[in-house]
């Protein structure tokens, strides 16, 4: 709340949440801080509230064209209307700026998969894929209908998706062309008897990582419409290392401070696990299977030391310590107080290293010839945070950037930021 105060107070004019955000957390807060400042902030016109619709979070919600089966994403017309209501109830508010579509591409992304995976015997692969499609382009229409009527009706001032296939490469089989949305938009129009489509607003990925939305921006804008940028500090990447289906690693585009004190703790660590069998002609069964925990462990820390420069990101990291706790658990029936402090300190400053290697990574990355949108030239004291915005901000076509901000100091710095760009 704090951080919202303070953005609305400094001057930031677009808010950027959804109904999926906390369950609905966000739009309450959002609501809560809007009403308090109320007396305090410039003319309503003047401030955008943007909200979106997709992911059910109840149990009861269903799709109603497939009564019974409760769904983990939606944007039938009547389920956009339920949502819109408890939206309009949590922000406290009679109306909503602009409401987006989110990630309509989810409705099909299972159609799609078990099309590649096993394809129609007798098909063209590229007919299999629009036919799988299709069933997206039909309720996306139905559903920009729904949106422009209730446009006409007063509760939202526009609409739009938010869509990261937008900015797929095109080969990729999600891939979604802006200009066909817009085509769906203007055909929605068209049935309801409107001569201009009120549909405005792109929302997509956009980083100086993954820049291939720049382009998408720039030709959208020509068009008219308002596109807002997101994830401009994570970038999104395939765990190809790891199971398909795991989901995919987020990469921060933060600096870390130089770690200090990690090799003080690794190495109190490799001593103080240090065991040999006691000197005795039949050591017992627990003398031994703690002299081996001991050993496994400081293979492990040893293991670790080795892995430092491989990891690509900090989530990959976290999910390794998962497996890694669990088998300490294992080799382990209780730990004292001493030694579970030193592991769990040794664990934490291992963290602090990981953070460190991927910020130089990506450091590194950014002002090579491989990086897409650059290379960049990067003073060494500018924190890589300030660089990927200030970057995003200086595109041409992008109408706004979204960055979640949760604490004060994050709002400084995107203010001055801001300040110094403009």
């Amino acid at each position: 709340e704090a951080a919202l105060r303070k953005s609305l107070l400094g001057g930031i004019t677009v808010i950027d949440t959804s109904a999926s955000y906390g369950g609905g957390d966000s739009e309450r807060m959002i609501g809560k801080v809007l009403e308090g400042l109320r007396d305090d902030l410039p003319a309503r016109d003047r401030l955008t509230v943007v909200s979106k619709f997709g992911f059910c979070l109840d149990s009861g919600s269903t799709n109603p064209s497939d009564t019974g089966r409760t769904l983990e994403h939606c944007i039938h017309p009547d389920f956009m209307h339920e949502e819109l209501s408890k939206s309009l109830k949590r922000l406290r508010t009679g109306h909503l700026d602009v409401l987006l579509v989110e990630s309509p591409e989810e409705m099909v992304r299972k159609r799609v998969a078990s099309v590649l995976a096993d394809p129609p015997l007798g098909m063209d692969p590229a007919q299999a894929l629009a036919e799988a499609r299709e069933p997206l382009l039909v309720e996306l229409k139905r559903t920009f209908e729904a949106l422009e009527q209730t446009v006409s009706s007063g509760l939202i001032g526009g609409f739009g998706v938010s869509c990261d296939a937008l900015v797929l490469d095109e080969s990729d089989p999600m891939h979604l062309p802006w200009r066909d949305i817009m085509a769906i938009a203007n055909d929605a129009a068209r049935s309801a008897g409107k001569a201009r489509s009120s549909f405005q607003t792109l929302r997509f990925a956009v980083n100086v990582m993954e820049s291939t939305g720049v382009t998408v921006a720039q030709e959208a804008a020509l068009h008219g419409l308002r596109v807002m940028s997101c994830r401009p500090l994570t970038i999104i990447e395939p765990d190809n290392t790891a199971d398909p289906a795991a989901p995919p690693l987020q990469r921060r585009l933060t600096s870390s401070p130089d770690p200090t004190g990690y090799l003080e703790v690794c190495a109190q660590a490799l001593e103080h696990f240090h065991h040999e069998v006691p000197d005795s002609s039949q050591p017992s069964a627990e003398d031994i299977e703690l002299v081996e925990a001991c050993r496994w462990l400081q293979i492990l820390i040893q293991d670790l030391n080795r892995q430092l420069p491989l990891f690509r990101s900090v989530e990959e990291y976290q999910r390794e310590l998962v497996g890694i706790t669990q088998m300490l658990e294992g080799k382990f029936e209780a730990l004292d107080e001493d030694s579970a402090e030193l592991l769990h300190t040794f664990f934490q400053k291992y963290g602090d290293m990981v953070r460190y290697h991927c910020a130089a990574q990506t450091r590194a990355f950014l002002t090579s010839p491989l990086c897409s949108s650059g290379p960049h030239s990067i003073k060494p004291d500018t924190p890589l945070q300030h660089f990927a915005l200030e970057w995003a901000l200086k595109q041409s076509g992008i109408a706004h950037v979204s960055l979640g901000m949760t604490h004060e100091d994050q709002v400084d710095d995107a203010l001055a930021i801001v300040k110094a760009a403009s």
